[in-house]
């Protein structure tokens, strides 16, 4: 189904509810709830069996952009280089995590950040405050796939997001937390 055809308004309302959203991304298929949603970030956590933290997913518009500055405890020179040239994309960045960052996005003081760039995903952001936990489709040990209308229909907390398939591999994960920039995945 086309992005125009999408009814993102709909979706952000049953994701309000606290349902999980399966969809796809620039790289794998992932699973997503929303950050202030109590309900549906302890579905999350049962369904990836294990508890944050998680990947947040975020809007280029400027409003989501200010809000992730508070998410941040401090960005170098060089972290804002790195965000400059690889977002919005397929990069996910490790950085330092304010007091304000998300409860279950941080882990060890740090947290992930992606910014999106498919129109699907954007919209849905938009209408959502700007952010989405996310994380792969997937459980411990298991490949990444988007469920077929059966599971769809076994999984009751679920909604899906048509879209176009992402190219299957895992985004680049960069750690901007020390001195210098450090690749781990």
């Amino acid at each position: 189904m086309p992005p125009s055809r999408i009814r993102y308004q709909q979706v952000a309302r049953q994701l309000r509810r606290g349902l999980l959203l399966a969809h796809h991304t620039a790289t794998l298929p992932g699973v997503a709830a929303l950050p202030d949603q109590p309900l549906a970030v302890a579905r999350l956590q049962r369904f990836k069996r294990r508890p944050s933290p998680f990947l947040l997913l975020i809007s280029p518009d400027l409003a989501s952009r200010v809000r992730v500055r508070r998410w941040i405890a401090w960005r170098s020179r060089q972290a804002r280089q790195w965000m400059r040239r690889r977002w919005p994309g397929e990069t996910t960045l490790l950085l330092s995590a304010s007091r304000r960052a998300p409860v279950a996005a941080v882990e060890r003081g740090a947290i992930a950040l992606r910014m999106v760039d498919d129109d699907a995903t954007k919209r849905l952001l938009r209408r959502c405050g700007g952010a989405l936990y996310s994380s792969s489709l997937n459980r411990a040990g298991d490949e990444p796939r988007f469920p077929t209308r059966r599971q769809r229909r076994r999984w009751r907390h679920f909604i899906a997001l048509p879209g176009t398939p992402g190219s299957g591999i895992p985004s680049a994960l960069i750690s901007l937390r020390g001195r210098r920039p450090q690749t781990l995945r």
